[in-house]
This record gives C-alpha cells, sequence and structure tokens, in this order.
C-alpha cells in the first residue's frame, strides 16, 4: 500500500485516493477539547496526539462508531476524561495509548 507524505508535516495521504491515513500532531501544545470533526477521517489508521494540553472528553462514542480502519491511537500525556469503551468495536487497532484506561473491552 503506497503512501504520500503531505507538504503538511505530521500528515501521510493514501495516494489512490486522496485520503488522509497517518496524522501525527505529538507535542505541538495543542490546547483545548479534541474537536468533533476528528471523528469525520474515517479513513485515519493511525492518529498521534501525544504530549500536548488537549482536555476534555475523548468522544469515545463517535471514536468507535467512526474509525473502523484505526491501527494505533495515542492519546497520551494529555487531559483528557473518559475512556475507550469498547476497543473491540474497532476490530483493526493493535496499539491504544492514553492516560486513563478504566475499561478496556
Amino acid at each position: 500500500e503506497g503512501k504520500v507524505q503531505s507538504p503538511l508535516q505530521g500528515v501521510t495521504c493514501d495516494p489512490s485516493t486522496n485520503t488522509m491515513m497517518n496524522l501525527d500532531l505529538r507535542g505541538n501544545q495543542l490546547v483545548g477539547a479534541l474537536p468533533t470533526e476528528i471523528v469525520d477521517l474515517t479513513n485515519l489508521k493511525q492518529l498521534n496526539l501525544s504530549g500536548n494540553k488537549l482536555t476534555g472528553d475523548i468522544l469515545s462514542n463517535l471514536l468507535i462508531k467512526n474509525w473502523s480502519n484505526m491501527i494505533q491511537l495515542n492519546l497520551s500525556k494529555n487531559e483528557l476524561t473518559g475512556s475507550i469503551i469498547s476497543v473491540g468495536s474497532l476490530k483493526s487497532m493493535s496499539e491504544f495509548s492514553g492516560n486513563q484506561r478504566k475499561k478496556m473491552d
């Protein structure tokens, strides 16, 4: 499967579909809540938002419904609350990193 590095640092796209596959924004001093629009990136396979200052809810209900292609999700070293309720729904996921792991099915 081919990948094309986007001119935007931290973004990798699939050249055949022109969709974002990987988003790596670790350590970018991002502040505030996760935008709900992030769940619209349904082709994401890897997302790394670690080492920022993100706050608020993990948006677990939206994530589980929309991110069936997700392989790696890293939300660690933030101030997020909540939990991923059912990682089993994310069938492709092989790696999850977060500050809180209250319940993992």
